[in-house]
């Protein structure tokens, strides 16, 4: 469903990298690869278009910047990591201007496209991840925000008689604010983290090049098999999966995770008391 809006901004990247190979001129692909997502992720969860690879002063992109210029590299946040108890007694003393004016920025857009959307006909809404929360929305059926965890809906769903039932019993509908959340999740989880993974996919075949030739095979074998890439045949593409899986290992997006104790327990002989924060770096 929302594999062309992919594609476009693919082939966008494509042009520009083959721009770059013609000039011989030499280029951030780090920036590259941020843009793309840019573009991904507001066509897909924000349902604008936004051409960020060719237009960096448009205002997604603007704010976008803003958002994520407190980075886990600056030394305020080094500090929040390094001594978490800060946070609290530090948080009202702290001024996060520009990334208010950016919650308020998406906000507003989210809030004018669900009106926009609402007004128009069905056959006419775009068919983007955006819509899928609205259709869910006006739908007489209740769902949970679980309802669109993908990993989740696989491991915990059981097809009984022809019919789907979830462990997740639903009580309510999304509220405007959900879908504005899930938007914010999207930019979130998804810029950062996928720019810096295909930037680190790059490298490594870059100095692998005997891995890039096998990569590069597979590629040119499924191609000649297929037209174009979906959801069912990418599955593949087993060893750049190998590859992508690699990557991660060697620079996983999340160096950090913390996890809340909720009972009293006991792990390899070291006591862990309820209400304390378990940090796995």
């Amino acid at each position: 469903m929302m594999v062309p809006l992919i594609h476009e901004a693919t082939e966008t990247l494509l042009k520009n990298l083959k721009n770059y190979a013609e000039t011989g001129e030499s280029f951030d692909i780090h920036r590259c690869f941020g843009c793309l997502t840019m573009d991904v992720i507001a066509s897909v969860a924000f349902g604008m278009h936004v051409d960020s690879q060719n237009n960096p002063k448009d205002p997604f992109v603007h704010y976008a910047s803003k958002f994520f210029a407190f980075s886990v590299f600056s030394p305020v946040m080094f500090i929040f990591m390094t001594f978490p108890f800060l946070i609290g007694p530090l948080h009202g003393l702290m001024k996060y201007t520009d990334r208010s004016e950016a919650n308020k920025f998406f906000t507003s857009c989210i809030q004018k496209l669900i009106k926009q959307r609402d007004e128009l006909p069905p056959s006419q809404r775009r068919r983007d991840f955006l819509q899928m929360m609205l259709d869910v929305r006006s739908s007489k059926e209740c769902v949970s925000l679980d309802h669109f965890d993908v990993v989740n809906q696989a491991d915990e769903e059981v097809v009984l008689d022809g019919k789907t039932e979830s462990g997740h019993k639903s009580k309510r509908i999304m509220t405007e604010d959900e879908i504005i959340g899930q938007a914010f999740l999207f930019l979130i989880a998804g810029h950062e983290t996928s720019s810096n993974t295909l930037s680190f996919i790059c490298y490594l075949l870059a100095i692998h090049q005997d891995c890039q030739k096998k990569v590069h095979r597979e590629v040119d074998d499924f191609f000649s098999r297929h037209g174009s890439v979906d959801y069912s045949n990418i599955q593949q593409l087993k060893y750049l999966d190998m590859v992508v899986c690699e990557a991660l290992r060697m620079y996983p997006p999340g160096f950090r995770y913390e996890r809340a104790i909720e009972h009293d327990c006991v792990v390899n002989g070291q006591s862990l008391p309820k209400g304390a924060t378990l940090e796995i770096a």
